[in-house]
């Protein structure tokens, strides 16, 4: 319900910035979040060494997850949302249930908005929407609120330790309460947000709140082509970590410049919670620690007791590779182990992905261990060179989609159950590559790639595509200068979480967001932090991109760019090959044209999956549903613009699934010869010689199997074709069978 007035809410909180009003507070790009920990990799503490090497969060470690049922509050009027919501003594009437993870519009409270361009709260000429987009402000009386609530009992030995709460990703401007105490705050949905709760946290009973504005500040840069719901969208949990702990690392793992070798650089980072006093007042002043990034610094206590940090690299087999030691402080805070050659690794690619086991653990002055974590690391390369992208020191073919977080009931939650149906099809359907449109992905999902061989091209949570990409103030975003600290926090939260990934080989700045000074100090940043290349499709061919990543290019523009001789960067397509209908016409033509130039490595498809939610009509047959059938008139809706997926929102495939399949291919057969019987086999790997597979072969004739048996011998380096490959069993008076391959 929108109701035709405006009115000037004020929620006053104990620990905000400057007493800033929560309309304020959610208009002020400037302030990213409150008492935010900073960004950090992804790695969980654990008690014994043992269980760092097992790494399961579920034994080992102290964890406790809280996806489940919440209490749930709902309304659409900004100054009906409740205030006394947080504490033992809250009125609960009138309070329901929801489950988290989950979007709330999926759940019977609110209208879910699919937009491609514009924003979910823009609709001219109707009430309580604003008439055109004014960052940073969105409407004051309209904006649908939810409010969780659940309790939870800390076990009596977690006291001793630091305690984190870690939200991995809420849909709008969350604010976190303990015990009816406030937390802090956060705005960007696609990374997590970590709180020390250790001073308001107490054995027993608990309470835990979180009050979401579906609208803040945070839409402008989350204005993504996908469906617009809210909510706690990924995993909820407590965790605890001593209180002197390793905060963060940094595993660099280069091959040498021969690409022979391997080098392994670490950076640790000590800290002392409880000598450093975390405490959400500390951090109510605004902004984001993120805007200070992963650095070397001095640590953030006067804890001088000497510690000892080591570390072990195991390799497949669990034998240990090399390993090293070294003494610190809290109060020293960082420490920059020596670069250490490993002989020969397995490298890691996305063909070979070959892991090692990388074992951190944390000493006090007597030996006894304080704390363990451990991290699968990858010994590999990513550079341009040449004008070609290159994974140890070989150019790679980009097969890749676009994968938007979506699921045809849950919304923007995916189950990791439901995660591993889309890996097992990028298998089966030869994609080697995944662009992460237009946010980072849930934290395992970088996981998996690099368990199961995939390249990821990593992209902040970024695109205000609906503001244009005029460079005068005012306009785009990319260059205003009020969101500089904005899209600097949310390129780092990306970075800083998912720095040690070996499948991550390129970073992108976001999507369809212009350019400007904004994506000039983050692609700067970027470089200053780390060697692998940075891309951004709206800087075309200035300087603020290593790679030249047009979308839905033609194929006569790609060609044209290949033969132009001060054509120095590889195109690669963000986006190609629209998957909207009957679409992938003519995607072998792409190929044709990319496999004749080194300038060109391929690109990733839009998109991956169809984004229609599953509903049911009065008889109960199950139908998808896309923008515009949902909500009364005025609803933002880009119509079905959303589904245009390689895959149906069950994950069925389409014949353009086998289209993309077959063109994706990396062992292609060529020159079939009937009379003959033979035919030419190309590699199209960039890593694996096709000696290692056997081959198999049958003849159909009008869809009718008339020879099949074996191809014995081939063997092919990548690039390489094996030619006159002999099918074992076919005569050589097969009759004439036409064209057939």
């Amino acid at each position: 319900m929108k109701l035709s007035h405006l009115l000037a809410v004020l929620f006053i909180l104990p620990l905000t910035a400057a007493a800033q009003t929560r309309y304020e507070q959610i208009t002020d790009p400037a302030l990213t979040s409150i008492g935010r920990e900073a960004p950090r990799a992804t790695f969980t503490s654990y008690r014994t060494e043992e269980a760092a090497i097992e790494n399961d969060s579920r034994t080992g470690t102290h964890r406790m997850l809280l996806n489940g049922t919440w209490q749930f509050h709902y309304t659409e009027d900004f100054a009906a949302a409740p205030t006394d919501f947080a504490g033992d003594d809250a009125d609960l009437t009138g309070w329901t249930s929801i489950k988290v993870p989950g979007n709330w519009e999926l759940q019977g409270f609110g209208t879910p908005v699919y937009v491609n361009i514009g924003w979910e709260f823009v609709s001219p000429g109707y009430d309580g929407y604003l008439e055109r987009p004014t960052p940073p402000l969105v409407p004051k009386q309209w904006n649908p609120t939810g409010t969780y609530r659940r309790e939870f009992t800390l076990p009596a030995d977690w006291t001793s330790e630091q305690v984190y709460l870690s939200a991995d990703g809420v849909r709008g401007a969350a604010f976190f309460y303990l015990n009816g105490e406030f937390l802090g705050m956060s705005k960007d949905a696609k990374t997590p947000s970590r709180f020390n709760i250790t001073r308001l946290a107490k054995t027993g009973k608990n309470i835990l709140a979180i009050q979401v504005h579906r609208f803040s500040d945070a839409n402008y840069l989350e204005g993504q082509d996908f469906w617009r719901i809210s909510g706690i969208e990924r995993d909820i949990y407590l965790y605890t970590q001593p209180n002197v702990h390793i905060a963060d690392f940094k595993a660099e793992t280069p091959l040498d410049a021969n690409y022979r070798n391997g080098l392994l650089r670490l950076t640790v980072k000590v800290a002392d919670a409880a000598a450093a006093g975390d405490d959400p007042a500390a951090a109510a002043t605004g902004g984001n620690s993120a805007a200070s990034g992963y650095s070397p610094a001095a640590g953030n206590s006067a804890n001088t007791a000497p510690l000892t940090l080591t570390y072990r690299l195991l390799d497949a087999a669990g034998q240990t590779v090399t390993e090293a030691s070294a003494q610190t402080t809290a109060v020293q805070g960082t420490v920059v182990f020596p670069e250490q050659t490993i002989a020969d690794p397995a490298a890691w690619t996305a063909e070979t992905p070959n892991l090692y086991t990388l074992v951190i653990a944390l000493r006090d002055a007597q030996g006894a261990l304080l704390e363990a974590t451990s991290a699968r690391v990858g010994f590999r390369t990513t550079e341009i060179k040449g004008g070609q992208l290159l994974v140890n020191g070989q150019a790679i073919k980009v097969k890749g989609v676009n994968f938007h977080e979506h699921h045809e009931t849950t919304g923007h939650y995916i189950s990791e159950q439901d995660l591993m149906r889309d890996f097992r099809l990028w298998k089966q359907y030869n994609v080697n590559t995944i662009r992460t449109c237009h946010y980072p992905q849930q934290e395992r999902f970088y996981e998996l790639c690099d368990e199961l061989g995939l390249y990821v091209i990593d992209e902040a949570n970024i695109e205000s595509h609906g503001m244009g990409y005029d460079l005068r103030v005012g306009r785009t975003l990319g260059n205003d200068l009020r969101f500089t600290d904005a899209h600097l926090a949310r390129t780092l939260n990306m970075y800083e979480r998912d720095k040690n990934h070996p499948c991550v080989i390129v970073w992108s700045l976001g999507n369809e967001a212009g350019n400007g000074i904004n994506f000039y100090t983050t692609y700067r940043r970027l470089k200053e932090l780390d060697s692998r290349p940075v891309q951004y499709e709206r800087a075309g061919l200035e300087w603020n991109t290593d790679i030249y990543c047009p979308m839905y290019a033609s194929i006569e523009y790609i060609e044209r760019y290949a033969q132009n001789p001060e054509s120095t960067r590889p195109l690669i397509l963000c986006e190609y090959a629209h998957a909207m209908g009957n679409s992938l016409g003519n995607f072998q033509d792409y190929w044709d044209t990319i496999d004749r130039y080194p300038l060109l490595q391929g690109g990733c498809i839009w998109d991956w999956v169809d984004q229609g939610f599953a509903e049911q009509t009065a008889d109960g047959r199950t139908y998808w549903t896309y923008g515009g059938d949902y909500g009364p008139a005025g609803t933002p809706s880009s119509g079905n613009f959303c589904i245009n997926g390689m895959v149906y929102p069950d994950r069925t495939v389409k014949p353009e699934t086998t289209e993309m399949g077959k063109v994706y291919q990396n062992i292609k057969f060529r020159n079939f010869r009937p009379q003959a019987g033979t035919v030419d086999i190309y590699n199209d790997f960039s890593f694996t010689d096709l000696e290692q597979f056997d081959f198999h072969y049958t003849v159909s004739q009008y869809g009718t199997e008339v020879y099949s048996g074996n191809i014995a011998g081939v063997k092919a380096a990548p690039g390489e074709t094996y030619t006159t490959a002999k099918l074992e069993g076919l005569p050589t008076s097969a009759p004439e069978l036409g064209d057939v391959t």
